[in-house]
């Protein structure tokens, strides 16, 4: 999370190295939780102003998706956990 409140990311590859910063939108009101997923995807879960719960999600195949209002109020941030398999 930036001093903008914005999500960022940054992209490391073994051939090339350390990529650049890149913004990921948002206005959070609290650094956000990651989640993985099956199949390298991964969800991004945060607190906006509004207080409602957004989630952004990663795809290997499409990359970064957009900012979705999942609704809620929430007194705290989220916290997350995996599925046993």
């Amino acid at each position: 999370m930036g001093t903008d409140r914005a999500l960022y990311r940054l992209h490391y590859a073994p051939q090339t190295g350390w990529g650049t910063w890149k913004r990921l939108g948002g206005i959070l009101t609290a650094p956000p939780v990651l989640a993985p997923l099956a199949g390298g995807s991964l969800d991004a879960l945060g607190v906006g102003t509004d207080r409602a719960l957004y989630r952004l999600h990663y795809a290997p195949q499409t990359g970064w998706g957009t900012w979705k209002r999942l609704g809620g109020i929430l007194t705290a941030p989220p916290a997350v956990t995996t599925k046993a398999s």
